[in-house]
């Protein structure tokens, strides 16, 4: 039943990103888009990922990955169950099993990281055209807070890669009402929290779109189905922990979580995941769902299932006392689909000259001001503070 799963999941995805061009050997404005920011991605991800070490975070999961390869050199310094979930580590395990390698699980992270663009193509294509997904796939691509990010051996990037794709099924659901998609997106999100265990909180997220389309949710039992998918595989960890006798360690980092003191500022993620994101990309996005005048697109599921997807986890860090710069990393995706989605209007939209022009100069303001952002995290390769990581 699982092969079948994945089948379909595979199947769909390929229908949902086939004929993306305008015919064969024509290069249509979508598929410049998308090989540009594939492009894009390849290289800020890629270059340079071994010009200095590990952070501390990262030197933590490729030791883990390490002692789950047997190398004898990892082995007896750093147990393999720690605090958070082991899938990344156990993906990047065959890297390690001998030697003292340290950056090589980077290019397992930059390669999600990669993928995460290609995906936000097929999102933004589903909700609004292949325009919109191409122009979105871009700005992820060149996005400083993705880049650096999925740069290092950081557990948020697989996490997004794995969110990114719940969505995805979340909005197949929508648009085709196959519910098939839903018990799709429901595994996905078991693996997002198999990536990183704070990936559950969309959970809350995926509830409350559903709630506000009820129509998506029938039969219930689909519904179950699909929640009891995500909470299965997501607990499957710490089952095993606890069954292999390692509930321990578990228990005291849960328990180091909770009494935490606040170590950042309120303002922190509006200053630091904001800058991260780009200021601007940010604006151009929240005016486009604002307000028609500045985007044609009408309200509808579609920006329901994107801004419940950003509001709960936000509003739920933004409460949590300790904050991280990766937490928010699964909304990164969001925020370039609703600033494509401003910047690309409906293919049936007849915009006057003036607009088309202003639309796209303002569209290359944006690419611009985010890759001249991004350019030094590669020639630099400067690691990200261990404060702000997880």
């Amino acid at each position: 039943m699982t092969l079948s799963l994945w089948r379909g999941v595979l199947t769909g995805t390929e229908l949902a990103s086939a004929r993306w061009s305008a015919g064969p050997g024509r290069w249509s404005v979508e598929r410049v888009l998308l090989v540009t920011a594939l492009t894009a991605a390849t290289g800020l991800r890629f270059i340079g990922l071994g010009t200095v070490g590990l952070n501390s975070d990262e030197a933590v999961y490729a030791a883990q990955s390490a002692s789950l390869a047997g190398n004898s050199h990892f082995s007896g310094l750093f147990p393999i169950v720690r605090a958070h979930p082991l899938l990344l580590q156990v993906l990047m395990s065959p890297l390690y099993r001998s030697g003292v390698p340290d950056t090589a699980g980077r290019y397992v992270t930059a390669a999600f990281g990669v993928a995460t663009v290609a995906l936000v193509y097929v999102l933004g294509r589903v909700l609004y055209g292949a325009r919109t997904g191409g122009l979105a796939a871009l700005l992820l691509a060149v996005m400083p807070y993705h880049v650096v990010v999925s740069r290092q051996i950081m557990l948020d990037g697989p996490m997004t890669f794995f969110t990114t794709a719940t969505l995805t099924c979340l909005a197949l659901t929508a648009r085709d009402h196959d519910r098939r998609w839903l018990t799709a997106a429901g595994a996905c999100l078991g693996l997002a929290a198999l990536s990183k265990e704070t990936a559950i909180i969309l959970i809350g997220a995926a509830f409350v779109f559903l709630c506000l389309h009820s129509h998506l949710i029938r039969p219930v039992r689909v519904l179950l189905a699909s929640a009891g998918l995500a909470v299965g595989i997501a607990w499957s960890y710490p089952l095993l922990t606890a069954l292999a006798g390692g509930a321990r360690n578990g228990q005291s980092y849960l328990l180091w979580q909770l009494t935490r003191h606040p170590n950042h500022s309120f303002s922190f993620y509006a200053v630091e995941v904001g800058s991260g994101m780009g200021f601007l990309l940010l604006a151009v996005g929240a005016a486009g769902v604002a307000s028609r005048r500045v985007s044609p697109w009408r309200f509808t599921w579609r920006e329901t299932l994107l801004l419940s997807w950003a509001l709960v986890p936000l509003l739920f860090f933004q409460v949590w006392p300790v904050k991280g710069f990766t937490y928010l990393l699964p909304l990164a995706p969001v925020a370039a689909v609703l600033a494509a989605r401003t910047l690309s209007p409906p293919q049936a939209f007849r915009a006057p000259r003036w607009r088309r022009w202003t639309t796209a100069i303002v569209a290359l303001v944006c690419v611009a001001s985010v890759a001249e952002t991004s350019a030094p995290s590669v020639t630099s390769a400067r690691p990200m503070r261990p404060e702000m990581g997880a």
